[in-house]
């Protein structure tokens, strides 16, 4: 019995899963001629470069699942600099920035073409277990951080674009309380938190503890002020 092409690839698919380590290596391969200005990070798993005031990161975020199965996904995220300090002098913290201290980020898994917040025909995650499927998951990653995540960060280098995206309730970002980079832009004289934001900000919120974080940052910022 002859068998095709197709068959024997099936076959061999079955009998063949993918490491993490290997997502992660075909990923960043793939991504080096779409992200020339970056640089790859091993340690941090992030492709990083700068711009006028600031960093910009695209990171790869593979992990194993049972049945030895992989999910990759991306982190675009941007440091704003004086943001980032200024957050940091509110929270009385040290002044010496890290790559944690992201202004703005998103994080791609669970988001796909069916999702009106999506803007691309690729989804923005793959669960991967097979070597064929892994290669359609390098192409469509290529696709889509040239298509919309370069795009992404761009746009939103300037500070008030990511002001923007933080205060919409449908931004597309997944900070966890994106008050936080909003008040200390207007700490640090960038952009004013204006009374309707600061009330769009804490409507978002029905965790007491949320909006604690957000009067103690608003409460800091009034009395540093106050004390220059």
């Amino acid at each position: 019995m002859v068998q095709t092409l197709a068959a024997i690839q099936a076959q061999l698919d079955t009998s063949m899963t993918v490491t993490v380590q290997e997502v992660e290596q075909r990923v960043v391969q793939a991504l080096v001629s779409e992200l020339p200005e970056y640089r790859f990070f091993k340690t941090h798993h992030h492709f990083r470069t700068g711009f006028d005031g600031g960093q910009k990161y695209v990171t790869v975020h593979v992990s194993s699942r049972s049945g030895g199965s992989c999910t990759m996904a991306f982190y675009w995220s941007l440091r704003h600099d004086r943001v980032a300090k200024a957050l940091r002098e509110l929270n009385g913290m040290p002044p010496k920035l890290t790559h944690s201290d992201v202004t703005l980020t998103f994080f791609t898994m669970n988001l796909g073409p069916n999702s009106p917040r999506w803007p691309h025909p690729s989804p923005g995650y793959w669960r991967i277990e097979t070597p064929s499927e892994l290669d359609l998951a390098v192409r469509g990653a290529a696709l889509l951080v040239r298509d919309v995540g370069r795009a992404y960060l761009d746009k939103h280098e300037d500070p008030l674009a990511a002001k923007a995206t933080l205060v919409d309730r449908n931004g597309l970002h997944s900070h966890p309380f994106p008050f936080e980079p909003v008040v200390a832009m207007d700490h640090a004289n960038i952009a004013d938190l204006t009374a309707n934001e600061e009330a769009q900000l804490k409507s978002r919120f029905t965790d007491p503890q949320a909006n604690a974080l957000l009067d103690a940052l608003l409460r800091n910022a009034k009395n540093l002020k106050a004390s220059e």
